[in-house]
Formats: C-alpha cells, sequence, structure tokens
C-alpha cells in the first residue's frame, strides 16, 4: 500500500542488525539464545533485529533471528528475501546501492551482493594502506550531524573497488 502512495525507488537500501535482551528467563522461547550483548549482558537471552530500509525511510525487510545470530550469517538471507519482496525501480544502467556497517561487511558477504547484482556502501573491515583513487573517480563531500565536510572517493586496492573518505 505505502508503495502505491509513495512509489518508493528502493535505489538505496540500508541494513543493519541490533540486539535486544530480556531480563527474564525465557525458558519456553526458542530464538531468545544467549549471544554476545551490545549491551554486554551476558547474563540475558536476546533476539536480533534485521532491518533493511531504504532511503525514504521505508522499511523493506524486518526479521527476528535468534539470539546468537552473527551479524554477518545474516545478511544472505535478508538479501534473498529482499530481492523476492522488492522489486527496485532503478534507471538502466544503475543497481541497487546496498549500504551496511563493517559488521555485516565480510568479503563472502560482499562478493555475495555482487553476484546478486548490487553495488556496496561499507566501512572496510581492515585499513586500506596500499591503494589509489580510481582514474576518473570523482569527489563527493557529504556533512556529518555537526556540518563537518567529509569527502568520498572511489579507489582500487588488492583488485577490488573501495569506497575512502577523508
Amino acid at each position: 500500500m505505502t508503495d502505491d502512495l509513495f512509489r518508493p525507488t528502493n535505489r538505496i537500501m540500508l541494513f543493519d542488525l541490533t540486539n535486544f535482551y530480556f531480563e527474564g528467563r525465557k525458558d519456553g522461547s526458542t530464538k531468545a539464545q544467549f549471544g554476545r550483548s551490545k549491551e554486554k549482558r551476558r547474563d540475558c537471552k536476546l533476539l536480533v533485529l534485521a532491518l533493511c530500509i531504504n532511503t525514504d525511510g521505508f522499511i523493506r525487510y524486518s526479521s527476528i533471528l535468534e539470539g546468537n545470530t552473527a551479524d554477518p550469517k545474516s545478511l544472505p538471507d535478508m538479501v534473498d528475501k529482499l530481492i523476492a519482496e522488492n522489486p527496485a525501480d532503478v534507471p538502466a544502467g544503475q543497481k541497487v546501492l546496498v549500504v551496511m556497517d563493517a559488521g555485516i561487511s565480510t568479503k563472502e558477504n560482499l562478493d555475495l551482493i555482487r553476484e546478486k547484482g548490487y553495488n556496496y556502501l561499507c566501512v572496510t573491515r581492515k585499513a586500506l594502506t596500499d591503494y589509489s583513487v580510481k582514474e576518473g573517480a570523482k569527489t563527493v563531500t557529504v556533512y556529518d550531524c555537526k556540518k563537518r565536510p567529509i569527502e568520498l572517493q572511489e579507489v582500487e586496492a588488492e583488485g577490488e573497488d573501495y569506497l575512502r573518505h577523508s
């Protein structure tokens, strides 16, 4: 219904995960499990919330996962369901851009995203030391919440494309 009303393009998808804990025992729950709590609550069972939104703020995919689900392992299922449920309305020659944090952006997940026909933007899990600015790369300036400029450029490193910020 919101798609008919607002006509979202789904050109940029923002993926993230978070977890929440229960102070009760949750003995009857099959999904609530002990896992890595973002609040450092090792004494409580958790659930993981997987969420994907588009740039209009519309939820395109959500799922409640077992509390011991590692961040990187959740992405393949999210991507498959997202593709099935949300066709991307992008101009010819462009691809959907998947944005994610370093907790999800393993090499295997980045390869999967490319195989599925998406581009990606993420924080690298390792520091780039040997790279060069991609030939013809444009510099794009964005601003953080304190109005500080952040310059972005596409770079090449170890045969892969990356986006560098300074």
